[in-house]
């Protein structure tokens, strides 16, 4: 028997379902200026905490404590939600009306103290023998350590504040440092120990399972050097950078070799997981190179289709599998069709205007208005999941 998630599914994907009409709603407003007024910046604000650590933190925390923890635990792990979601609910009512404020900051601090409270409930509990021989365990042990290492970069902002101002490069590099260890190495990381596991990749005797770990690992820390590069001009961070993307590059590859081998194109959640991960990786390789830092830096639209990719796309497609596969969430096969042209649908959209404002060429006149619809994708399938969840 394992423990229970759904009710941590309800919740996600109700987190799920309110940062995809954020988005929505964001891209309307600039389709119909006229008809909405509000400060944007908190309502960006509000997308991005809910879908960092709403969402996707809830979700992979549900799918660590299902696959790793003891059912005679689930009281603790129910526990642990619980004061996890009054710290969420607390960043959500109070992102959109103060932004950075003392009252979201103040539940953001809570919801950090509880991040360490479930790392120590998870690394305490399930550090039994047997895990300790599984590749896929390793992985998501590094995940817990990077979840950990990302908040030094939220417990640096304000000392960045008070040394340098908000305009410095220390303050930039903290807020770097904590993104890129979100969701470069907690959350990617887990995803990897937990696709290893689903795919009982723990078998795989070569030798290269050792250096897919610790390739996968030189990566995720390198990846921090990518980031770098557009606050620090530096040829050492762009060496590093480069030469760490490669290898994470190869790592992911040598886990796709070994993938298809067992089940060659199992299906499109799974497919679509390596070939987005590994596809991620090469842009930031080519972001990595003098001459295309200067383009894609410097473009906000090409950040943006980064962001989007990353995790509407690489993540998702991860989330999802392993809900899926895991008898989790029964998804209609239509709803991950819509969900995938929603996905290619934006992705294309925005960095088509990322292309447009490079080359100086004029968008046509009703973009926002087809991202928008395009966005609206996103709550048809969305909204079926949360109704399934629900129904279940």
């Amino acid at each position: 028997m394992k423990i229970s998630i759904r009710q941590d599914l309800y919740w996600s994907f109700s987190y799920f379902l309110i940062i995809i009409g954020f988005g929505t709603f964001m891209r309307l407003t600039h389709a119909l200026p006229d008809l909405f007024s509000y400060n944007y910046r908190y309502v960006l604000h509000t997308h991005s905490h809910i879908a960092i650590l709403g969402w996707i933190y809830t979700t992979l925390t549900a799918l660590l404590s299902y696959s790793f923890i003891p059912l005679e635990k689930a009281k603790q792990h129910r526990r642990i939600f619980y004061l996890t979601q009054i710290s969420l609910l607390g960043m959500l009512f109070s992102f959109p009306f103060q932004g950075y404020g003392a009252i979201s900051i103040s539940f953001s601090v809570l919801f950090l103290l509880f991040s360490y409270y479930y790392s120590y409930f998870f690394l305490k509990n399930s550090n039994t023998q047997e895990h300790k021989q599984l590749i896929s365990y390793r992985f998501v042990r590094m995940g817990i350590f990077y979840l950990i290492l990302s908040s030094v970069g939220i417990w640096m902002i304000p000392v960045a504040i008070a040394i340098t101002g908000k305009d410095s490069n220390l303050y930039q590099a903290s807020i770097f440092f904590f993104l890129d260890f979100q969701y470069n190495g907690w959350v990617l990381t887990t995803l990897m120990g937990l696709f290893l596991k689903k795919n009982h990749t723990d078998r795989i005797t070569s030798p290269w399972i050792n250096k897919i770990f610790y390739g996968f690992q030189i990566g995720v820390f390198g990846a921090i050097a990518v980031s770098y590069i557009s606050i620090f001009d530096s040829i050492f961070l762009h060496l590093i950078a480069t030469i760490t993307s490669l290898i994470w590059m190869l790592s992911i590859g040598a886990v796709i070799y070994f993938y298809i081998q067992k089940y060659p194109f199992k299906n499109v959640l799974s497919n679509g997981f390596l070939f987005l991960f590994i596809t991620k990786v090469c842009m930031m390789f080519f972001a990595s190179i003098p001459y295309f830092k200067e383009i894609i830096f410097y473009n906000n639209d090409f950040i943006m289709s980064y962001l989007h990719f990353n995790f509407l796309g690489v993540i998702n497609f991860g989330l999802l599998y392993l809900l899926k596969e895991n008898n989790l969430l029964n998804l209609s096969r239509i709803s991950i069709l819509v969900y995938i042209a929603g996905f290619l649908a934006t992705e294309f959209l925005i960095a088509y205007k990322g292309i447009c404002l490079w080359l100086g060429w004029a968008f046509f006149e009703n973009y926002f208005l087809l991202l928008s619809l395009a966005s609206g994708l996103f709550l048809i399938c969305v909204s079926e999941w949360l109704f399934r969840i629900n129904r279940n």
